[in-house]
């Protein structure tokens, strides 16, 4: 297989991180030693794709797999798909950045249609036709799976099989069939892959159309393929795969923390849920299995907080023993534990003293309505008061911030409606402008309350499959409304533009026409149509236009009651009859929107709660069948807590033990940002169990000192960084265990114990060698031959020319504008070499490092010879430069390692039982 120059582009991208790969815990195979290759993707940028859990599970899954290899790529940004394009570059793999279009499977994980566009750039890229019928036997089958396949059709067109339910049940069924027929043409392939549960292959289907537009049928082209497609879905959560060894990213991703997966599903039943639909029926692990899986993730990651992952964490049977157990459990390690997803309608007293230790960042609440009426119409069992008092004991135990969560257009909202969500804002913020004691001083009082209020988009398999979305005008009216009605300090609004809104109806309720619209959107620059800054709806538009559909007759229509809907075919658990039984339920006795004007809007609905299947009689949904039931794991006792590592170590009052090390960064860790490198390390020494001390407060942080920062594209043979210790180590043992930890291109080179005394590294550290390889072929005429000598000397003679100036003044970019910096005062000496390459010199670059500056190893080559070609930087080494006039140089440089009495501390006296020297 070939491997792609990452050189070639990197240099040229903004974040060129997102496209290093090679972190800790990736997993690396050799192409030639397997059989099957998979290349995972994700169709947003790497921050948010390496944040989710499942990805991370169906990696694992594979790799697990002997003969198998699963590598992972992310939609590249605006600059690199530029760079990419211009020089011919193929989109390729993070772990051996191997071209796509050389791998046997590429597969898709689908969380948001308004990611399509971007699915589509990356197979251009990749060069991998974009229609399935185009593609030849040596292109990879192209796959996709994830929530949005709860409707494939817009996608039908580009996928070759869709898996349809949970990836671990269905993901080693995909590896068996295309080892048995990888070798069959590839319409017989497909074949194969529509016989097997839960896969639905697009092209073996036909749909045909009424005038009006609707579909008139959708069935299999052969009696062999099934007519209707079941979602799997893992039974036991206690037997699935959680991988523990997860990906460590250099750079920040949106959930940058490690993730605990407690339950599945949602009995709650809101009517407008997707997830609690589809995810049916709830299944949870054991209280065991999850403390036994927090160690571990921790042990292999070394994050620095813990979250619970489900629909509503406070749902879980076990929740006040597992989050007592976590906090006690993992505190020592200074691991904090967040619930990121609270109900309401269970009080936050009920978990109070858990609470107490857990890291608030924000307390989120999901009104979705304004009144109790419309959250009866969708089944959301919040009432006001339990709002309230939810709130009032959240500021009780120390939140300062909440966030709600409200929509506008749900089914028979009203203007009372839309009034009522003001009301709740408002009394809210009352609240919190009083004190939550009366010990609370008043400068503490002040609450922030951030509302978002986002456009209700209507999703197949849900009660409210079959309502209309509310036109983009009417959505604009009524968030000028909120804009005008909801300010004030301590207040912020939010909002989804309603023309995302739109979109986001469109793909999620339309059928295989869209492929069109997609393909033109795309070809004329629509990408991450998510990301609110890049939606480029004209774009849509003329898309839209040329096409010749309205995206209103996909989002702004009234399904009828036996309308054949795209996703008709696609069974995700839930039958249609419930659906039907709930959303008619919803308007309590008013007429079904079977047609264009419902009469809700004349005569509101107040219909009855639908219990929660936890609590009340089974609802016959259809989710749970004989092999698959809910699963409550109750009555439950937590494990044993681990030992205590040592009950001072976060709060040590005397810091005895302090150690330096010097480390190495090498090979594409030139691209990895110095706040990258402090997360990377801080991590990798919670991985070693090193007993590095904390510091006090409730952000409580470990003690990890570095040195001067290395700039971007720059690698290094001597960085150097302190950690304070409370307890002894055997320093051997200590380098070994850190030198494992860390990701490949960092090594420890040395590690000492230091004084109590040792000044910090950036005080000492003031003087760098830079070694730098250039290409030039300076004072050589044209057509001459080789002439090292005259190269050299004419060099040599820049250098002196060089160092005789006084001044030397360079231009850098800061944030408010250029700036003019003096470098010539740091440059100490230049010195070259030869070189075994033809052209190829290497120039050792002395040069002085202060607080009040320094010079760039860029910035001197500049200076010196503007034409040469740079092949490699790298930081040599770094000392402390102490003053010696009897010496040649005036000067000697000492190691950062040195215990020489220049790099201590004064003394300030000395003990009365040491007594004097």
């Amino acid at each position: 297989m070939s491997k792609i120059d990452l050189n070639s582009i990197l240099p040229f991208v903004t974040r060129p991180i997102r496209y290093v790969g090679n972190e800790l815990n990736s997993i690396h195979k050799d192409h030639s030693q397997v059989d099957i290759s998979v290349v995972l993707a994700y169709p947003d940028t790497y921050e948010i794709g390496q944040s989710h859990l499942g990805l991370k599970i169906i990696y694992e899954i594979l790799n697990r797999q002997p003969d198998v290899v699963a590598e992972r790529v992310y939609a590249p940004w605006f600059d690199a798909e530029q760079i990419m394009r211009e020089k011919g570059v193929p989109l390729f793999s993070l772990e051996s950045a191997t071209p796509l279009s050389e791998f046997d499977i590429l597969g898709f994980s689908l969380q948001y249609e308004m990611t399509y566009t971007n699915l589509l750039t990356m197979l251009e890229l990749a060069q991998i036709p974009l229609r399935s019928s185009e593609r030849k036997a040596h292109h990879p089958l192209v796959i996709a799976g994830g929530p949005c396949v709860a409707n494939p059709e817009p996608l039908a067109e580009f996928i070759d099989l869709f898996c349809v339910g949970e990836g671990e049940e269905l993901v080693l069924d995909v590896l068996d069939v295309y080892r048995q027929y990888r070798q069959e043409p590839r319409d017989k392939l497909l074949s194969k892959f529509a016989n097997v549960p839960g896969i639905y292959v697009p092209s073996l289907y036909e749909v045909t159309y009424q005038p009006d537009g609707t579909i008139r049928s959708f069935k299999p082209k052969d009696s062999q393929v099934p007519e209707r497609i079941r979602k799997r879905t893992m039974p036991d959560l206690d037997s699935a795969v959680y991988p523990v060894k997860q990906i460590v990213p250099y750079e920040e991703t949106i959930h940058d923390r490690a993730v605990l997966e407690i339950f599945r599903g949602c009995t709650q039943g809101c009517r407008f849920c997707q997830a609690g639909m589809i995810y049916r029926p709830v299944r949870e692990r054991s209280l065991n299995t999850l403390c036994q899986q927090a160690l571990e993730v921790i042990d292999q990651t070394g994050y620095e907080e813990i979250s619970l992952l489900s629909l509503s964490s406070n749902d879980y049977s076990g929740i006040k023993e597992l989050v007592s157990w976590l906090i006690t459990g993992l505190k020592e390690r200074g691991v904090a534990t967040s619930l990121p997803s609270l109900r309401v309608d269970t009080k936050i007293k009920d978990l109070a003293e858990q609470i107490k230790e857990v890291k608030k960042t924000g307390l989120t609440i999901a009104p979705e309505a304004g009144t109790e009426r419309l959250r009866r119409v969708i089944n959301k069992k919040i009432k006001e008061e339990e709002l309230f008092e939810t709130v009032r004991e959240a500021y009780q135990l120390g939140w300062r911030s909440v966030k709600l969560y409200f929509m506008i257009g749900l089914p028979t909202e009203t203007g009372e409606d839309l009034e009522g969500i003001c009301h709740l804002v408002r009394r809210l913020k009352k609240d919190g402008a009083e004190p939550a004691s009366r010990a609370e001083p008043a400068s503490s009082r002040g609450k922030d309350i951030k509302v978002s209020v986002n456009c209700f988009v209507p999703k197949p398999h849900t009660p409210f499959q079959w309502v209309a979305q509310i036109g983009r005008q009417e959505a604009e009216d009524r968030l000028e409304y909120f804009k005008s009605s909801l300010k004030g300090r301590g207040l912020r609004l939010s909002w989804n533009d309603p023309e995302l809104s739109l979109l986001e109806a469109v793909f999620a309720r339309g059928d295989r026409r869209l492929g069109q619209v997609l393909r033109r959107a795309q070809a004329a620059g629509a990408r991450f149509d998510s990301w609110p800054d890049q939606l480029k709806f004209d774009i849509w538009k003329q898309a839209f236009a040329e096409s010749n559909l309205d995206p209103g007759f996909y989002a702004n229509r009234h399904r009828g009651r036996d309308e054949i809907l795209p996703w008709d075919h696609i069974d995700m658990g839930v039958n249609k009859e419930f659906l039907r039984s709930e959303y008619e339920q919803a308007l309590a006795g008013a007429e079904p929107a079977w047609r264009a004007e419902p009469a809700w809007r004349a005569e509101p609905a107040w219909p009855e709660f639908t219990p929660d299947c936890r609590d009340g009689e089974c609802r016959m949904c259809g989710a749970c069948r004989d092999d698959l039931k809910l699963e409550i794991q109750a009555g439950q006792t937590p494990p044993a807590l681990p030992r205590a590592a040592a009950a001072s170590r976060l709060f040590p009052k005397e810091i005895k033990y302090k150690v330096r090390i010097k480390y190495t960064r090498r090979e594409n860790l030139k691209y990895v940002s110095h706040g990258a490198i402090t997360r990377v390390f801080r991590r990798a020494v919670s991985r070693a169990h090193i007993p590095v001390a904390f510091s006090e407060g409730y952000s409580r942080l470990p003690k990890i000192a570095f040195g001067p920062p290395l700039a971007l594209g720059l690698n290094s043979e001597a960085e150097f960084v302190d950690l304070e210790l409370n307890q002894p180590q055997d320093i051997s043992a200590l380098r070994n265990n850190l030198d494992q930890s860390l990701p490949p291109g960092m090594e420890i080179q040395e590690a000492v114990f230091l004084s109590p005394r040792a000044r910090s590294l950036n005080e000492i550290i003031n003087f760098v060698v830079y070694r730098v390889s250039a290409e030039t072929t300076i004072g050589r005429q044209a057509g001459s031959a080789r002439q090292t000598g005259s190269v050299l000397d004419e060099i040599k003679k820049r250098i002196s020319e060089l160092l005789d100036q006084k001044e030397i003044w360079v231009k850098r970019m800061r944030e408010k504008g250029e700036i003019s910096v003096e470098i010539r005062g740091f440059i100490d000496k230049v010195v070259v070499e030869e070189t075994a390459q033809a052209n190829i010199y290497e120039f050792n670059l002395f040069i002085l490092n202060s607080p009040s500056g320094t010079a760039r190893p860029m910035e001197v080559m500049a200076a010196l010879l503007p034409e040469a070609g740079i092949l490699l930087m790298v930081r040599a080494d770094q000392f402390y430069r102490r003053v010696n006039d009897f010496l040649p140089a005036g000067y000697e440089l000492l190691s950062p390692m040195s215990p020489d009495e220049a790099l201590l501390k004064p003394r300030k006296g000395l003990p009365k039982r040491i007594g004097r020297w």
